[in-house]
Parts: C-alpha cells; structure tokens; sequence
C-alpha cells in the first residue's frame, strides 16, 4: 500500500521517543538486558564468528526501542480495529506477562493519535499482510538490522503454500503446520487464513477452529520481535471468528516460540511430528566451529554449511511419514559441491514434487544477489525410498507472474541423477533439454573420470594472504599472477589493464610461502565467478606463446580453476577442450546443471566430454587463439555451427539454447521459448 510504510513511521517515531523518555529509562533498561540475553548466543553463532562485527550494544538498544513502539502501535491499532468490528476478550501477545515488550505501556493521548489513523489503514486489503510487508519496509528505511531478516514476497508466499498441498479439512485431525524460520510470520498467515476460509465455508464451529489453529501452528524464531509480530498477525486473523463469540481459550498461538531449532533437542528433533514445513529459511554461511550444536548435521554437512541446509535438514527429521516440505531455497543445492551429502540423503528420505526455478538474482528477497527456487518434498513413509512421481517444473523471472507459469511435469529420474557417484537435480522446464543433455552424454565421458588425460584444480595463490609480494609492475625475481579478470574466451590477457583491483597485484615475487605455486606450461584457465551469472556461465582461456616466451613461468590465483594434462598427452586436447568449454552447446549444459554463481572444478568434472567430438575442434581452436579479436567472432559462430551439426540439433533446439543463453539481456516478463 503506498505511503503506509511512512503512515507508520509518522505513528512510531513519538512513540519511540516515549520509549526511552526519562520516566522509562529504569525499565527500558530491565526490559532491553532480558531481551539481549535472549539473542545473545544467536548473535554469537550466526555473526560473531563469521569475521562481521559484533552487533553494537547501542545499535541494539534502538532497534528494540523501535521493535516496542512498532508493536504497541501494531496492537492497538488491531485493536481497534477487532474491537470496532465487534467485542472480544482476550489477552494480545505484547501484553503478556513477562513478555519482552510487556513492560511498555501506550499513554492515552497516544492511543487517540492511533485511533484516528485506523481509518486509513481499513483501506488496505488483507491487513495483516500488509502490516507484514510494510514493517519489513520500516525495517529496511531504519537500516536496523542484526541477523539478515527478509520478508517473502507475497506471490512467492502464496506459491510456497500451493506447493505444500496443505489440505484445511485435514487440520482438524490433529495434523501440525510449522514454519521454523517464521520471520513476519507470512507464510504463516497464510496458511491460516486459508484453513479459516475453508473450514468457515464448511460450517465449522468457530471455536473448535480457533483451538484447532492454536493447537496446530507452530512457529520458531530466534528474534522475540519476530516471534511478536506473527502471534499478532496471527491473532488477527481470527477476528471474524472472534465476532461469534469465539475466544483464546490460552495465550493465542503459544506455539510460535523464541527458539533456535536447529539448535533445540527436544521431539522435533527425535520424533518426526510435522504435516506440513514451510519456510523461507536464512541463507547464510557459517563456520562448523562456530556452532555448538555442528555434530547434530554431520550427516550431511561438506565443506562449508550453509543456514539454509540445515533449515531443510531439520525440516526432513522434523517431518512425519508422507508430510510435506515447501521451501525457498538458493538454487546452489541443485548441484553445488558442498550440498553433495545433503542431496544423497534427501535422495533416500524424500520424494522430490516440484522445483519452480526463478532467473532474476537481485530483488528476489531483501537484496541479497542469489537465484532463488521454491522447492516441493514428501517425506518417505516407513522409510521407504520412493522417486516414481513426476516433479513439477516451472520457470519464472522474478516470481511476480508465477500464478500464470506454465507447469511441465518431467520424470524424476531425469530431473533427480547420479553423477560421478553424488546425485544432482537437473531442472528444466523443457524435456528436449533432457533429452539433448542424454544424447550428449551416450557419446561421451565426465570429465571428472578421464584423470588419466586432465587434471582439475583451483588455482592455489590467495593474494591477500601474501600482499608484501605483490606489485603492480615487473620486479626482480617476480612472476606473473594470473587473475581471473585477465580470463577471457580463448585468451588471457596479462597483464590486466582495466577497472578493477586486480590491476594492482599483476606479479608476485618468489617466495618459499609461494614456490610450490609456481606453474610452467600450458592450461586453460577458467573463471570460478563470472559477471554474468546466468545464461552464458563458461569463460575460459589459454596463455599464448609470447606469454611464455616473455615469462616462462606463473601463478595462478585461486579465484580461477584450471586443466592441465595429466601425462604427456599431445597439447591438442587443451586446444580441443578449451573451445568446447567455450562452445554455446556446452554452455548450455552447464547452466542446466548448475545453480550457483560459481564455476567450481566439481561442477567442470561434471561436464560431458566426447573426446572425438574435441579432436575435431583442435585446428579451430589453436586458428582462433592466434586471431585478431574482429577475427573471432565468425570463428566461434563457426565452433558453434559444428557442434549443432554434430549433433543434429533441429532449428527450435539450436533458438532454445540461444534463448536459455541470452537470460541475461533479456526484460522481466518476456515470453518462455
């Protein structure tokens, strides 16, 4: 609703000063010491042993200053509004005893003020999510922030619930709904007004539906404000049942707790208890060191965790036999490395239903820069494995027109595969993709397994961890450090001359913290992040004579992977793979089987690799290395037309892949081909 972000802003702001005025400071203090102890060792796992720095006492202090006069101005104005609509009785959650925020009282000259804007917000449809939107719009104006909370977009939200099939009828046999990183409560709120609309259509009796939601909603966040905000939302939810005469029998919705669970061991943890998980859980990196409770997630723990991979695994302990699991999820854990664990055993617990993939990065949740999907489960019965149902795909830009998205069912088999002995999920909404990518495959060899050819790694020179070798000229003794900016297709162009940093640190001088990184030889260099961070993904290059002639010897920094040969194969491999890696063709694989912005050496390994295919692309390669850049354009058009004739693509294969490779450039909302 346009303007209410500020309309509430304009109602806190004397509030808050109420807040820490004078006459509260004594309590104020009491209050915000019961409140940091409570987030305190939240604060410690997930920020303080990630290098960030520590959260600010006074920062904190006003962030809970505005939290109490955001949710004393939220209460009374649903108050009133209940209270308008007809008389109910019943205690809120920001006035229970020893509540968080209880201890603040909204002075009468306050409350008419509030009063008197009740009319303007009686204009917004579906007021509780709107109020939900519009306090993480505070939140963002304010810059108050300690833990990377983000709201779900409503359409996303809602598409989140349609993926978990919660059933309302189904409710009222006991059947439990639980949200882990509850947030502003959204998908929360949805779930109940839809289970309200459903049963109150079927004549159900408001007050068995008022203690069924109570009984089945659960909710946990680590912030009190959070945990605040939805019962709030949540009880007003219950407002026409309210009217009939209906009421809180206990505190409303006494499930939805400050609490950690990934870190609680309590009957989520040891007994699967769950109908339905919903979740837009934080992601996050984190450092196994950091968290007391690390040994719990050994099973599917690789490299370094992430929030969001633990979130889903407590989802599938949590999750009863048959229950179902809907999440917004990066789309790292499609294939990426460090998620491998996680995957196997989602493989033999769950049952994979839906994956809506979104192609947008930035303005999907909050700013964060990730590609986003919504992700559907069912939790085995009896442990049983069971992979047999058709997943639905679907693809959408930012998620604005996902009720309009097309639904492609692919089997499972192709969308869920094993890979070098770790399962992956390929998704696509086109069963030609799969269809191609098998037709690849049949001729060829991961590169993973052709070790006895090509050796994979990342390149080894960390330079900020060995800044007094660098300069940005030729020293005596030095080498040159390749970096990644320098990666162009076919080429490699040092020393670098352009905007960014890397310009700075173009050699190293020898060392022995760094001798054993010294490299001689040719190799393709490849990017592990590239600018563009879908469509076209592969950038690799090979140094050229003169480079060897001038230099002999380099580094390589570790922000670029590289191939080497493994023996005294002949050269003309590289020449022949380096242009498959830079072919459309292969490109397109790649974005099919990954879902980061990164290009690791196990997402490389993945990659087919027809090996009479790349003997036939050497001559072209080695000609487009030694070419002009005007020259190489019609070069590579050249490659690519090869390939496509290779392998017998038709016309609306060879548009596909142009199609899926110019994501990049393409506008929001453009047709899919």
């Amino acid at each position: 609703m346009p303007g209410l972000a500020e309309s509430i802003l304009a109602l806190v702001e004397p509030i808050v000063g109420d807040v820490d005025s004078p006459v509260h400071r004594r309590h104020l203090a009491s209050a915000f010491d019961k409140y940091y102890a409570a987030i305190e060792t939240s604060l410690a796992r997930y920020r303080d042993h990630l290098g960030k720095k520590t959260v600010e006492i006074g920062a904190l202090r006003r962030r809970y200053i505005l939290e109490t006069a955001i949710l004393h101005v939220l209460t009374q104005l649903l108050l009133l509004r209940t209270n308008n609509e007809g008389s109910t009785t019943f205690l809120w959650p920001v006035n229970e005893e020893e509540g968080f925020f209880t201890w603040y009282q909204l002075p009468s000259r306050l409350q008419e003020d509030i009063g008197e804007s009740l009319a303007k917000l009686k204009a917004a449809h579906n007021l509780e999510l709107t109020l939900s939107y519009t306090l993480d719009q505070v939140f963002r104006t304010t810059g108050i922030d300690y833990l990377g909370e983000y709201y779900t977009p409503l359409p996303i939200a809602r598409h989140i619930l349609q993926l978990s099939e919660l059933k309302s009828s189904h409710v009222l046999d006991s059947r439990r709904i639980v949200d882990p990183s509850c947030g502003g409560g959204v998908l929360l709120l949805l779930a109940a007004q839809q289970i309200i609309a459903d049963l109150d259509a079927s004549k159900s009796d408001p007050q068995a539906i008022i203690d069924m939601l109570s009984a089945s909603i659960h909710g946990f966040d680590i912030q009190p404000f959070a945990v605040t905000l939805t019962r709030s939302l949540l009880t007003s939810v219950c407002t026409p049942l309210l009217h009939t005469g209906a009421t809180f029998l206990e505190s409303p919705f006494p499930r939805v707790q400050v609490q950690d669970p990934l870190a609680t061991r309590d009957g989520s943890w040891t007994h699967s208890q769950f109908d339905w998980i919903l979740g837009n859980p934080p992601f996050q990196p984190v450092k196994k060191a950091g968290l007391d409770y690390a040994d719990a997630y050994a099973d599917i723990l690789y490299g370094h965790p992430n929030l969001y991979q633990l979130f889903l695994w407590w989802a599938v302990l949590a999750a009863r036999p048959d229950g179902r699991i809907a999440f917004l999820l990066p789309q790292s854990l499609l294939a990426g490395s460090y998620f491998q664990r996680l995957r196997q055993e989602l493989f033999e617990r769950v049952q994979l239903l839906a994956v809506t993939r979104l192609i947008e990065r930035k303005g999907i949740v909050g700013n964060a820069d990730q590609q986003m999907m919504a992700i559907a489960l069912k939790a085995n019965g009896h442990g049983a494995t069971e992979q047999s149902r058709d997943v639905a795909i679907r693809v959408t830009w930012n998620g604005d027109d996902i009720d309009q998205t097309p639904v492609h069912f692919v089997a499972s088999e192709r969308v869920t595969q094993s890979k070098n002995k770790q399962i992956i999920w390929i998704v696509s909404e086109k069963n030609d993709d799969y269809e191609l990518l098998e037709a690849l495959e049949r001729s060829s060899n991961l590169l993973a397994q052709m070790k006895h050819l090509f050796l994979l790694n990342n390149g080894e020179y960390v330079w900020n961890q060995h800044k007094h070798l660098l300069s940005r000229e030729y020293v005596e003794s030095s080498y040159p450090l390749v970096s990644s900016a320098c990666v162009g297709r076919y080429s490699i162009k040092f020393p670098y001359s352009g905007s960014h940093p890397t310009r700075t640190r173009s050699f190293s001088r020898l060392d022995p913290s760094v001798s054993n990184y010294l490299h001689s030889g040719p190799m393709i260099l490849v990017q592990r992040t590239t600018r563009r961070k879908v469509g076209r993904r592969l950038v690799a290059g090979m140094l050229g004579q003169q480079f060897y002639t001038e230099y002999g010897k380099y580094f390589v920094e570790n922000h670029v992977n590289y191939v080497t040969l493994a023996s005294d194969t002949s050269v003309d491999f590289l020449y022949g793979l380096l242009a498959w890696f830079n072919s459309d063709l292969m490109n397109f694989v790649f974005q099919l089987e990954n879902g980061t912005p990164h290009v690791s050496i196990t997402d490389l390994g993945l990659l087919p690799v027809p090996l009479d295919v790349v003997a036939h692309l050497v001559e072209p390669a080695k000609s487009i290395c030694s070419s002009t850049e005007e020259e190489k354009g019609s070069q590579i058009a050249e490659i690519n037309e090869l390939l496509f004739n290779h392998y017998h693509l038709s016309p609306n294969q060879r548009k596909r892949i142009q199609f899926v490779l110019d994501r990049a450039e393409r506008k929001p909302r453009q047709g899919h081909a």
